[in-house]
């Protein structure tokens, strides 16, 4: 994935989702407070509904990412 599309695409989708979240798109997502629930990611320990959004959300948002085409570097 080249830059402009990545800027294009990418961080507009992360700040959707973190805006939907969260309200706002300074949150971090870090793997460890994500998966003890910690810090910013508390409420998805007490709002099962966020919770499962919270999670497809995001594993619809790296799948989209995984299958953009790979950039081939010029020679």
């Amino acid at each position: 994935m080249r830059k402009d599309e990545y800027v294009g695409t990418v961080v507009p989708a992360m700040q959707q989702f973190k805006f939907g979240i969260w309200g706002h798109d300074s949150v971090v997502l870090h793997e460890h407070e994500i998966r003890k629930s910690v810090g910013p990611f508390g409420l998805l320990r007490t709002n099962r509904t966020l919770r499962i959004r919270f999670f497809d959300e995001l594993n619809a948002l790296m799948e989209a990412a995984l299958t953009c085409p790979p950039v081939v570097p010029r020679s």
